[in-house]
Parts: structure tokens; C-alpha cells; sequence
């Protein structure tokens, strides 16, 4: 079934924004048009980001490489073919995000429609929470979303594509992953909801995420981002006693890491501690 004109401008409209090479985007179409099983690109999709960030430190699940992304077998009707357009079409990285809001306008809400069109596509199918295509949405999610954060500038369609894309994050992960996932999920959840200036939402999403941190043996570095999320989201709230509180426990958290992971959280609790004077 041919794809629709909204579909293809979306794919041709990543050509010209550099997201997709011209041969990315026709072996796309093609597949999308043609081909009954989806598979990912050669380069999968993970939650990786920069070092200091959450999601890098040693024996983050999203970190390596996942095998099983490169892989969606299982999807058997052109249906669930939107998954593959979220691999190819939706999955930001930072160094393909423009810097410029208007930019970033038109192919975002592109981006939202195709998230949304995929989630549907993996709900209607009934797809196992073992399927590797729900592992897939998970990490997609959290690409997105992590990558928006970072911009300087954020309008109204990257905004709500950020914060679509980490509730994405947060339900595959739920489906997907273990409670470290979906921990790391809601960190992810409060983080985007801080930088799109709901402040009381992200307070709530870390205080979650500090919940499961506390309810699977307090392990010191998740409880230090934890906390992080959560002064962070005080500060944007302005206040200072809480912030004070949420820094005093990172820096607690902190002082129980190991010197290697100290070495790379130092600056995330550097930017905790100034982030109100």
C-alpha cells in the first residue's frame, strides 16, 4: 500500500533537513511500500548520550549497542511498518538537530505524527512486551527526547515532540525493560518536562524516579541522578530550600560513587550546585 503524501514529504523533508541520505529515504519508502517485515537501519538505535550525562555511564542498558533492534522479524503486516519510519525518520541525535527553532518547526510535527502513528501501529498489532520492535519505541523515545533537551532553543512543536517522545520512552521501557529502565525512563520524563518549564510535572516524574531508585537497594549513582532531577526541578520551581535538600543528598549519593564515576557525574553536580545561587 503506497505511503501517503504527508508520509512522503515527511521522509523527503529529513533529505533535505540532513537527517537522511537520498538512499536512506528511498530504501525506506521502498520497504514502508513493499516489504511485509521490518528491520532497522545498520545502525540500530540505542539511549546513548554524551559522557556526563545519565544515560552513559558503564553498564547503562541502552549504552551498547542492542543486537536485537537491528532486527524486527516479528512484524508481520505493513501495518506496523510505522516502527521502521521512527528508526529512519524520527530518532534525533544531537548532532543532526538543528539549532534554529524554525528549523526544527516543520519536521517535528512530522516527527510527533509519525510517533504517533507507530505507537498506534505497535498497540493495534498487539505486539509481546519481548518483541524487539517494542524495545525499539522505547529507545526511540528516549533518543528523541534526550536530544531536544540539549537544543538552546525549543518551540512549541519541538516541545511537545520532547515531552511525547519521553511518555514513549517511559511506556515501552515499562513493556520492554526492567525497573532500571524505566527508573532512568522517568528520569528522562523529568528532565524533559524541566526543560519544557513545568517545573511541578518534573518535581513529580523524579520524585518517581527516586521511589524506585530507594525500592531496588538505593545503588549510589542512580540515587545521584535521581537527585539531580530532582534539585534541578526545584530550581526551575525557585525553591531554594528544596534544591538546598535535593543537592545535599546528590552530594551524599556522590561521595559513595566510585572514583570513576566521579570523575564524569562531577560536572553534573556542578551544574546542580549552580543552579541557584
Amino acid at each position: 500500500e503506497p505511503l501517503s503524501n504527508e508520509q512522503r514529504a515527511a521522509i523527503l523533508l529529513q533529505v533535505k533537513e540532513g537527517t537522511l541520505t537520498q538512499e536512506e529515504a528511498i530504501r525506506t519508502i521502498r520497504e514502508l511500500e513493499g516489504s511485509a517485515v521490518c528491520s532497522m537501519g545498520p545502525d540500530g538505535l540505542n539511549g546513548s548520550r554524551g559522557q556526563g550525562s545519565h544515560d552513559a555511564h558503564p553498564g547503562h542498558p541502552d549504552v551498547k549497542k542492542d543486537s536485537a533492534v537491528g532486527k524486527v522479524g516479528s512484524l508481520k503486516s505493513k501495518g506496523v511498518a510505522g516502527i521502521k519510519n521512527i528508526a529512519r525518520v524520527c530518532s534525533c541525535r544531537s548532532d543532526r538537530l538543528s539549532s534554529s527553532s524554525q528549523k526544527l518547526s516543520a519536521p517535528d510535527a512530522k516527527k510527533r505524527a509519525l510517533l504517533r502513528q507507530a505507537v498506534a501501529a505497535a498497540n493495534a498489532a498487539a505486539l509481546p512486551d519481548a518483541d524487539p520492535a517494542v524495545r525499539a519505541l522505547a529507545v526511540a523515545g528516549n533518543n528523541i527526547a534526550a536530544a531536544l533537551e540539549e537544543q538552546p532553543a525549543l518551540d512549541d512543536d519541538a516541545r511537545l515532540l520532547m515531552l511525547q517522545a519521553a511518555a514513549v520512552g517511559l511506556a515501552f521501557w515499562r513493556r520492554a525493560g526492567t525497573w532500571l529502565h524505566e527508573e532512568r525512563a522517568l528520569y528522562r520524563l523529568a528532565q524533559s518536562h524541566r526543560r519544557a518549564g513545568d517545573a511541578a510535572a518534573a518535581r513529580g516524574h523524579a520524585r518517581a524516579c527516586l521511589a524506585l531508585v530507594a525500592a531496588h537497594g538505593d545503588e549510589p549513582l542512580e540515587r545521584f541522578f535521581g537527585e539531580e532531577a530532582l534539585g534541578l526541578a526545584e530550581a526551575a520551581a525557585g525553591d531554594a530550600a528544596a534544591h538546598g535538600r535535593a543537592l545535599a543528598a546528590a552530594r551524599d549519593a556522590f561521595a559513595r560513587l566510585s572514583p570513576d564515576d566521579q570523575s564524569w557525574c562531577r560536572a553534573s553536580l556542578d551544574a546542580l550546585a549552580a543552579a541557584l545561587p
